[in-house]
């Protein structure tokens, strides 16, 4: 299950599995991790831009 989620986030924040996951697991921080997931998992458009920001802060650093 855990795949398939891993694998819907990865391809609505265009990144690759594997670059997700690492980034998710590593570089972001709790809050970070669920506020992309929810998002996403929630469909709310109105806050996928932000979603992919934080995302993009995470892998920057």
């Amino acid at each position: 299950m855990f795949d398939m989620i891993d694998s819907l986030v990865a391809e609505e924040l265009e990144v690759d599995i594997e670059t997700y996951v690492d980034i998710i697991e590593k570089k972001c921080t709790h809050w970070q991790r669920q506020f992309i997931i929810f998002t996403v998992l929630s469909g709310r458009e109105d806050k996928m831009e932000r979603a992919k920001q934080i995302f993009k802060e995470c892998e920057i650093g």
